[in-house]
Order: C-alpha cells, then structure tokens, then sequence
C-alpha cells in the first residue's frame, strides 16, 4: 500500500494564524450556533422545540446534514480534538510517522525530541454533562491516509503521516497535537530512527483554547535476541492546569506493541 505526503506543520501554522477561528470546547445551543475552523464551518439552528439542523461544509462546498433531536429546549455541544483514526472509516489503531529528517542517536545515548501528531476533530452532543460524538472532521485531508508497515502479507494497515521535528515553542493548531518523545538507543552502535509505529487509542488528548497536548511517548531501540527492535510505550501525562481533556469516545486497548520489520 502506497503511503502519502502530507503538508509541514510549520505550512499550516502561518496560514491558519492569518486568521482567527473559533476555539475548542463546549457551547450551549439555544437557537442558532456558528463555528468556523480552518477549511469547515459548522452552522446549528432550531427546527422547532426539540429538533435542530445540523450542517458542515468544506472549503469545496461538500456538506454534512443531520437533524439533531433534543431531549430538552436547549443542549450543548462540545468541539475537541481526537485521537485519528477515524477518518475516512476505523479500520485501524495504530500510526505510522515518518519523519521527514532521520534522528540520528550514537551507541547507548538518548535524545528527547517534539514531534507533531495529526489529530481530527470531533464534535459531541452535550447532555446532563455526558458527552456522545456524533461527527468527526478534519482541517488536513491528506492526514486521511492510510499505510502499511511491514510486508504486504503480514504487514499492519497503520494511518500515515509524514512530519518534521516541532521546535518546544511551536503550535499547529486545528492540524496537530504535540507530542513529546523520549528515544534510547540501547544498542553498543549508532542508529538512525526514521519512521514511529505506534498504537494511538490509549493515548489522551488535552486542549486550551486552540492548542492541543497528547500523551508523551518512550522509544526504546533494543535487541530482542539476535533481533533489532523498537520498543514503544505510552507515557501518560499530568493534565497541565487550565487545560481541558477531550472526551474519549473509544474503549482503550491497552496495545504492547514493538517494531519488528525496521525503523530507519
């Protein structure tokens, strides 16, 4: 299975700064209600007592409809990044990151790293404080693809994206999260880390405002016997205050996962 590019998040940044788009995080319904974020703009109004029109558009006027049916007069809903797999369908748990510069680390040395991982947005009908996703979306349709580690018979069907290195200070909002990585080389030689594969449900999202934090992640290249391999562990976080954790919409699987089939 072929593997795309997608778009460099230093790209995307400059163009969404130009102009200012709504924020994550819950809204009341009442009446009407418009969002717009980059490329999507999301349109509620109120049909009668109970029911309101719910409509998404892109930038290339394709829509989304559905009619949502309250149980009271007024509902919420909340807009937050997610973890993504789900789009254009789940048919996997797991991402593959290829970096578009190879981490080279020396013989038993380690390196912390900042890389941007690609997330959706999903949007959850609020009601009595529980939150049900009922549409996702996404600001980078290339983040939309699909890849294959591994060989073709036994390889695993992974989402791709290919991203550069973040510097600490740097945002990507609406396109990625930021994800800190701690990798150790624990072989007695130099090597040259290029692609991440990793299963992603288990990791949580957090946000403020426009900008998005994931859960760290622990790389550790090791032999396995006569096997090079690369351990990888989620590393959960502390919910930094004044941030908000997305709310999860899938059961975790708790993956131990390892790349066997390269990592350069």
């Amino acid at each position: 299975m072929k593997t795309v590019d997608s778009i460099s998040p230093e790209n995307v940044t400059n163009s969404i700064k130009i102009k200012n788009f709504s924020k994550y995080g819950r809204y009341s319904v009442k009446d009407d209600l418009e969002l717009e974020f980059p490329s999507t703009k999301i349109s509620i109004s109120r049909i009668d007592n109970e029911k309101f029109s719910y409509k998404r558009t892109n930038s290339e006027n394709e829509s989304i409809n559905k009619i949502i049916s309250a149980k009271s007069p007024g509902f919420g809903i909340e807009v937050a990044p997610v973890i993504p797999v789900n789009l254009p369908k789940h048919k996997t748990d797991f991402l593959f990151l290829r970096l578009t510069e190879k981490l080279f680390l020396n013989k038993n040395s380690s390196a912390e790293i900042v890389i941007p991982l690609p997330i959706e947005i999903g949007v959850f009908y609020i009601e009595h404080n529980k939150a049900e996703t009922f549409d996702f979306f996404t600001c980078d349709p290339l983040h939309s693809r699909y890849g294959l580690y591994g060989p073709p018979e036994e390889g695993i069907l992974c989402k791709y994206a290919k991203v550069s290195l973040m510097n600490a200070n740097e945002e990507s909002p609406f396109v990625y999260a930021k994800m800190r990585v701690f990798v150790h080389n624990e072989l007695d030689k130099g090597v040259s880390l290029g692609k991440i594969v990793f299963p992603v449900t288990d990791h949580e999202l957090y946000y403020k405002d426009t900008n998005v934090l994931v859960d760290n992640l622990k790389v550790a290249i090791k032999h396995r016997g006569a096997l090079e391999l690369v351990e990888v562990i989620q590393d959960t976080i502390q919910k930094p205050n004044g941030w908000t954790k997305s709310p999860t919409h899938r059961h975790k699987t708790d993956h131990k996962f390892s790349m066997e089939k390269g990592f350069d």
